[in-house]
């Protein structure tokens, strides 16, 4: 029994609360404050959202009411229409962010542990956060097991990049056990993943997720391609053939990207255990061979379709008559819940 916590929950209809933290100390002590703040920082963020002010608030209720109890928080509030993040670290360790191109660095600000001063400032930051990009959220167990602080979280960002270029199903799992590869944890652990897959999810039906690319940024369809493959990763038990969804999203994008560079749209959409990726352009026609009407997929301009052919359950090419939509289903069987 520990005092490590991580929490997310409903503020509203688009706001979502974010709560990670660490009670000094270990035992039924230690865990039953872990509780408290937990709860503590809930109540306070429907009283007022602003991050600053609930640690705040919480702040002075430890202050008040409880003796020799030191915690750490951080805290944040996540807007589910645009990807605004609002936050406030309380001694806490800063979480670390993923950018869309993999890169990782820690967030910025800092503040006194609750329980300390009752009159403590804390300091509200913000952030935006795009399709793709992700926020990695932990604990001082996970970076001190070698009582090195600087080198520990080293490692944890080296993880994380790791991990990012991986398909992995449960991902903050993953880099947890790159992190401690094997040796024995001196402290509790605990750690939160928060990738974004899609923004303005409300506006579509929960079975189906729909992106906007610029085929001609890489940087555009790398961060759809990571969202796309963590919805699905949270979707499926079928790690094994996660690489192989992989593989079609990247032919799917690339072919985008070399034929009918431009926007293009792409959608993932789900119906009992079948999942079906659709990338659509608004480039010319793809060249039909022989006056045949299909694609000729084993000429070299049409190799990219070929080998997503050969993977998907089923593949289709269709010109829509302003552009060209690819459909692949794919070698996934998703989970009853995901239904």
């Amino acid at each position: 029994m520990g005092g490590d916590w991580y929490d997310v929950f409903t503020i509203s209809d688009r706001l979502l609360g974010v709560s990670v933290g660490d009670v000094a100390g270990h035992g039924l002590r230690a865990a039953t404050i872990m509780g408290q703040g937990r709860q503590a920082l809930r109540t306070a963020a429907h009283v007022d959202n602003d991050p600053a002010t609930v640690l705040q608030h919480v702040n002075r209720l430890f202050c008040r009411s409880e003796r020799s109890v030191l915690l750490t928080a951080f805290f944040a509030t996540f807007d589910l229409s645009d990807g605004k993040m609002r936050y406030a670290l309380a001694g806490h360790p800063p979480p670390m962010m993923v950018r869309t191109g993999g890169e990782v660095e820690s967030l910025a600000g800092r503040g006194l542990m609750l329980g300390v001063e009752p009159r403590a400032i804390f300091e509200t930051h913000e952030l935006m956060l795009d399709e793709g990009s992700a926020i990695v959220l932990f604990t001082d167990g996970l970076v001190e097991m070698s009582r090195d602080y600087l080198a520990g979280t080293e490692e944890l960002r080296q993880a994380i990049e790791a991990e990012y270029r991986d398909a992995s199903q449960n991902i903050a799992q993953a880099i947890v056990r790159r992190v401690v590869d094997g040796r024995s944890a001196r402290d509790d652990i605990a750690l939160l993943f928060l990738g974004v897959t899609a923004l303005g999810a409300a506006n579509f039906p929960r079975q189906r997720m729909r992106w906007t690319i610029d085929a001609r940024s890489e940087r555009s369809t790398r961060r759809i391609k990571r969202a796309l493959l963590w919805q699905l990763g949270e979707m499926t038990d079928d790690d094994a053939q996660l690489p192989a969804a992989e593989l079609i999203v990247n032919e799917l994008l690339g072919n985008v990207a070399r034929h009918t560079p431009g926007p293009a749209e792409v959608e993932l959409e789900w119906d009992g255990d079948t999942a079906i990726v659709r990338v659509c352009d608004r480039g010319r026609p793809f060249q039909l061979r022989n006056g045949e009407g299909r694609i000729e997929l084993l000429a070299e301009d049409g190799r990219g379709l070929f080998l997503a052919r050969s993977v998907a359950l089923d593949l289709t090419v269709e010109w829509t008559g302003d552009g060209n939509c690819v459909s692949a289903t794919l070698p996934l069987k998703l989970r009853t819940e995901s239904r």
